[in-house]
């Protein structure tokens, strides 16, 4: 991985991919509808541009609901490239078919006067409404069987389900083409769902202080974004970080008395400490590399945290707060991420995205989901158009040795978080329709989902 050439770009809502080869053509057309083209097959993916009405495109592959095509080259000569759903076209499978498309001479006014009674409703599309209906039922089973299974989990285990807070776009009922996140609480029974936040910005990355009783975010509902903290009923919203920099990545020390955060100060993004009130703000690293995802060790006394290296990627590195002393904890050609401490101190899970997929010398683009803390990179796989890597969830024990991957799926899985008992693990997976929050044991098995109603939720915490 040493030789890649990383392209390193943190940006929300704009990728622009060029040259992109067709080896494997789809023998269709298709014309667009006023169609959202997206960065990923998902409704909740980022827009990245607007393809006009009556565009005819040809497909560079398709999934089961999703188009993937290429735009033709704006006014800079760039060539932009994403997803179409496909609600949003219509297939053209002859030369014959683009007649067809258009408009009709006789007009259902023309029929009415002429005596025409108008056509009942085709075969086909009683064929669809009754497929519409098998899947709405299909999907109202399964979020029955899921919380069914969710019940019997606690029933047989005999514990007592616990808070946990996150971030999720369920109540953003504005119908834009932007996702807002909120903050939320709930039971890890899926139950008592309370919204804390409602603003019309973004807040994210919840963490719930060690006596339950706040919850410190991030929020951009002040331009920059900035680090805030509200009480779990939802009142006493208080700014703590001030200025012209941007803050996140917010984590309660174990007493909490101290919250350590990431500020983009002019030596790149660092990780700072802070009283729980926002004063006697300190710098704890100082170098020109970038960090990320700090998360306190139980006893205090030590910071595990992210770096950026431009030669090797993302590793999860270990800092004693005293002496500033720092050991390095994974080093491999994965991108690490996410830390998060196991309650007795002997172990961290993280995520992976497994980079080995990309051969050495191909270009890539990193390309992280603000609110959502996912991280999309992006490469070309043997000329047949844009691919995406998965991620897992993995444990590694303190001293850094007994890596072992918890998570099996074929899917993205991240931001995980343990339970104060260190018997279960949260984390975010799209392994679904859309992004939600699911629980398994510390060793990986019996993976249930946790949130099951309608939107994305993200970046758990306990």
């Amino acid at each position: 991985m040493n030789q890649r050439k990383i392209l390193f770009w943190l940006v929300m809502f704009s990728l622009i991919f060029i040259n992109i080869n067709h080896a494997q053509e789809i023998k269709i057309q298709v014309i667009v509808k006023n169609a959202n083209v997206r960065l990923d097959p998902n409704p909740s993916s980022p827009i990245i541009a607007l393809a006009q009405s009556g565009l005819i495109v040809q497909p560079i592959k398709k999934t089961e609901e999703w188009y993937f095509v290429e735009l033709p080259p704006n006014e800079r000569g760039d060539v932009i490239a994403g997803y179409i759903h496909q609600s949003e076209v219509k297939e053209i499978k002859t030369e014959d078919d683009r007649e067809k498309i258009k408009p009709p001479k006789d007009t259902q006014e023309e029929r009415e006067t002429a005596g025409v009674t108008a056509p009942e409703t085709p075969k086909k599309e009683k064929i669809e409404q009754q497929e519409a209906e098998q899947a709405r039922k299909a999907k109202k089973k399964d979020i029955e069987d899921k919380k069914e299974k969710l019940k019997e989990f606690f029933r047989n285990s005999k514990a007592a389900p616990e808070w946990i807070v996150f971030s999720s776009n369920r109540d953003d009922k504005d119908k834009d083409d932007t996702m807002e996140t909120d903050i939320y609480i709930m039971l890890t029974d899926g139950s008592k769902i309370k919204r804390l936040t409602d603003h019309p910005g973004n807040d994210w990355e919840p963490d719930l202080s060690p006596d339950g009783q706040e919850v410190v975010f991030v929020s951009d509902r002040d331009s920059k974004s900035g680090i805030y903290t509200v009480n779990v009923d939802g009142t006493g919203l208080k700014r703590l970080t001030t200025g012209s920099d941007s803050n996140y990545g917010p984590m309660w020390s174990p007493d909490g008395k101290k919250i350590a955060f990431v500020s983009d100060s002019s030596e790149g993004n660092q990780i700072f400490v802070m009283n729980a009130d926002g004063s006697e703000v300190s710098q704890l690293t100082d170098n020109e590399i970038n960090k990320q995802d700090p998360t306190w060790s139980p006893d205090g006394k030590k910071i595990a945290y992210v770096a950026f290296q431009e030669k090797t990627g993302y590793d999860i590195f270990i800092m004693t707060i005293d002496s500033r002393e720092t050991k390095q904890l994974t080093d491999n050609s994965n991108f690490n991420l996410s830390p998060t401490w196991s309650p007795d101190g002997n172990s961290i899970a993280y995520e992976s995205w497994d980079m080995s997929v990309i051969e050495k010398e191909t270009p890539f683009l990193i390309f992280t989901a603000t609110q959502s803390n996912k991280i999309f990179i992006i490469y070309q796989k043997d000329d047949r158009g844009i691919e995406n890597i998965k991620s897992s969830i993995w444990v590694v024990e303190a001293s850094g040795q007994g890596q072992k991957k918890l998570t099996k799926d074929d899917s993205r899985n991240w931001s995980p978080s343990w339970s104060p008992n260190g018997q279960q693990i949260v984390f975010s997976s799209d392994r679904g329709t859309d992004t939600k929050i699911y629980m398994m044991n510390a060793d990986g098995t019996q993976v249930l989902a946790v949130s099951i109603d309608s939107g994305d939720d993200f970046t758990p915490r306990w």
